[in-house]
């Protein structure tokens, strides 16, 4: 009765995704927006696709899918009745289903072009953007003796790691970007450009200084060599060259020119937040075990790792009172405040698609070469961003969140 009223699913599909890219785009431009605006973003985000899909297609999940969500789901419902704040609990819980309810519902449509012209404007307007803005505090750094940390060279964010947990989801796209214009003289013209931005993110990951998301890029790559093999050379031959060409960028702006050419810079960027020790890190995956020991099956809650107690730093020099916000550990902050019955579901869940992922793109190889390479970008993507996330707080920031639900959104999309 009522279907003559609503837009097609295309349309939808539009209206659902510009608030998307919207985000992630607002996440560079609008740098005096702090991180609870940021997640309300993402909250309303995920409302929109929440109300709206249903009323335009039901949503049909293959059969293998549907007994892990639902156990996830009966579990969490269950966890929530530990939490101290069951709202928050909630809100946490939703926020989660709503994500993997969004990549399950829009990874059909990705056969619009204008869907994809979308996708790949709002990429290049962040990497864009976010260069233009780390390339203007350089300007600033070399030119005036003011002190500068890290986290001035990315003013939309306000701390560092939250730049790198987006960063890693996206960066490994613009290699196959870069081969599919290379091969295409329709897209040949862009090439240049989207290189040199390129080059210009792999610096700012350098400069980031996260031995975390550069160990994890390298873990990733290994294990994508190590099982394509010369399959996929010219990927790992296109995203080699940028690596070392965003080292060398790095290394020209913060050691070359302020040593040899501009001898009042004001000294090397601090880290400041960002600390080089680790027992912090060790002293927050003590506590994540210490919450696992007391509710092994159910957990603390969703989000109630932030709800433990402030403590003071066990390194007596350092005089810091630590806020267990999250422990930086991907599976001990599910085991705390999921259970570990849920972080079973959930790992066995990822480690079977996953290997279901790599054997179709290893089937593709000599069907489809374009399929092939952009198939090898997302499966970097999702390794290193799986790799990265047991050192950092990935599953935590609504950024990364928005950006890894599109990354498997393409990735059910290709699979199927």
């Amino acid at each position: 009765m009522f279907g003559a009223f609503l837009p097609s699913l295309k349309c939808m599909s539009l209206i659902i995704l510009i608030p998307l890219s919207s985000f992630l785009i607002s996440l560079s431009l609008l740098p005096l927006i702090g991180y609870d605006h940021k997640r309300l973003l993402e909250i309303f985000c995920i409302l929109v696709t929440l109300i709206i899909y249903p009323l335009v297609k039901p949503l049909s999940i293959p059969k293998h899918y549907v007994y892990p969500l639902l156990g996830v789901i009966v579990i969490g419902i269950l966890s929530i009745q530990n939490a101290i704040s069951i709202r928050y609990a909630l809100i946490e819980s939703i926020t989660f289903l709503g994500l993997i309810y969004f990549s399950l519902h829009s990874s059909s449509e990705w056969k619009y072009n204008q869907i994809i012209i979308i996708a790949l404007a709002s990429l290049f307007l962040c990497v864009l953007i976010t260069s233009t803005s780390y390339l203007s505090s350089y300007l600033a750094y070399i030119t005036t003796s003011s002190k500068f940390s890290i986290h001035d060279f990315f003013p939309g964010f306000e701390n560092t790691r939250f730049f790198n947990q987006l960063q890693i989801w996206l960066i490994p796209l613009l290699g196959s970007i870069i081969i599919y214009c290379n091969s295409n003289s329709k897209y040949n013209r862009y090439h240049a450009v989207i290189y040199f931005f390129s080059i210009i993110w792999w610096g700012m990951l350098f400069t980031s200084n996260s031995r975390g998301a550069i160990l994890a890029e390298l873990v990733s790559i290994t294990i994508i060599g190590l099982y394509f093999q010369k399959k996929a050379n010219v990927y790992l031959k296109t995203t080699a060259k940028l690596m070392i060409y965003g080292l060398a960028l790095h290394s020209l702006l913060f050691f070359v020119v302020p040593e040899y050419l501009i001898k009042d810079v004001s000294g090397p960027p601090t880290s400041e937040i960002i600390r080089s020790d680790t027992h912090v890190r060790i002293f927050l995956w003590t506590k994540s075990i210490d919450s696992i020991l007391e509710s092994p099956i159910l957990g603390i809650g969703p989000m109630h790792y932030a709800w433990l107690d402030n403590t003071e730093s066990p390194n007596q020099h350092d005089k810091l009172t630590i806020q267990p916000l999250h422990p930086h550990n991907s599976i001990l902050q599910w085991a705390s405040e999921w259970g570990l019955i849920s972080l079973f579901i959930i790992t066995g869940f990822i480690i079977l698609g996953l290997t279901k992922w790599c054997r179709h793109v290893n089937s593709i190889f000599n069907t489809n070469s374009g399929h092939f390479i952009f198939s090898i970008s997302l499966t970097h993507s999702i390794i290193s961003s799986i790799t990265y996330s047991f050192v950092s707080g990935i599953l935590v920031m609504p950024a990364s969140h928005i950006a890894g639900a599109i990354v498997i959104s393409l990735i059910l999309f290709l699979y199927n």
